[in-house]
C-alpha cells in the first residue's frame, strides 16, 4: 500500500518532494502527496517565487529527482492542480508565472551550457528537468473550456520570456515546449521563435537547428 500524505506544512512538503534517494516514488509502500489542489498551487507558487532558501541545501542530483517528481504526472499529481477548476483561476495563473521566476533565479545559475536533446556529455543533472519541463508538466496545451484559454496564453507567454534568458539550457527548455505546442498554436509559436532567432543571430548552430525544428513542431 502507498501512504497518502494530505496534511503537510510547506516545509514538510518541500522535504517530501526533494529529500529522497533515486526513484524512491516507484517503490512499493512509498509515500505520496495527495493534498487539496488549492494547497498544491499555493505551495508550488511559494517555492518557485523564492526557491533559494528552501532548495540551496540539496545536491543537483537530489534537485533533479525532486523536480521530476514534482513536475511529472509520472511521479506525482501535484501539477494537475493548475487545471483544477476548484482553484481560483487567478491563483493558477499566478502559479504559471512563477515558472519563469524559478527558471531565471534557480536554474539559470545552476544549469550547465549543454544541449540535452543532443545528450552532450558533462551536463549538470538539473538540465534534465529543465529540458523536459513542458513535456512532463500536465499543463493545458489545447483544451477549449473557459479556463484553458487564459491558462494556455499564460504558458505561451512564460515560454516566450524564458526564451529571452541568457541560458542555453533555458532557451532549450522554451524551444522544447514551443515545439510541442506548435500543433495547437502554430502562428504564435512561429512568431515567438522568429523573434528569438532575429534577436540571437550568433547562437550555436545546434541550438539554431533545434529552434527551426521547434518552429515546425518537430521536437521529441
Amino acid at each position: 500500500m502507498f501512504e497518502k500524505l494530505t496534511d503537510l506544512t510547506f516545509e514538510e512538503w518541500v522535504y517530501h518532494m526533494f529529500d529522497h534517494p533515486e526513484a524512491w516514488y516507484f517503490a512499493i509502500g512509498s509515500e505520496y502527496w495527495d493534498g487539496p489542489p488549492e494547497v498544491a498551487v499555493e505551495y508550488v507558487t511559494r517555492l518557485f517565487t523564492d526557491p533559494h532558501p528552501h532548495l540551496d541545501g540539496y545536491t543537483d542530483d537530489e534537485l533533479k529527482r525532486g523536480f521530476w517528481y514534482l513536475l511529472s504526472n509520472g511521479g506525482s499529481d501535484v501539477m494537475f492542480a493548475i487545471s483544477d477548476p476548484r482553484v481560483p483561476l487567478e491563483k493558477r495563473l499566478a502559479c504559471i508565472e512563477t515558472f519563469y521566476i524559478v527558471l531565471r533565479d534557480f536554474f539559470v545559475p545552476r544549469c550547465s551550457p549543454h544541449l540535452s536533446h543532443l545528450d552532450e556529455p558533462g551536463v549538470n543533472p538539473l538540465n534534465s528537468p529543465c529540458y523536459m519541463w513542458w513535456d512532463i508538466t500536465p499543463v493545458p496545451s489545447g483544451a477549449s473550456d473557459a479556463d484553458h484559454g487564459p491558462l494556455t496564453d499564460a504558458c505561451l507567454s512564460v515560454m516566450e520570456r524564458i526564451l529571452a534568458l541568457e541560458s542555453i539550457a533555458c532557451q532549450e527548455n522554451a524551444l522544447h515546449g514551443l515545439g510541442h505546442w506548435h500543433r495547437h498554436f502554430p502562428e504564435r509559436v512561429e512568431s515567438i521563435i522568429d523573434a528569438f532567432l532575429a534577436a540571437h543571430p550568433d547562437i550555436r548552430p545546434e541550438l539554431k537547428n533545434y529552434a527551426l525544428s521547434a518552429r515546425g513542431g518537430c521536437v521529441q
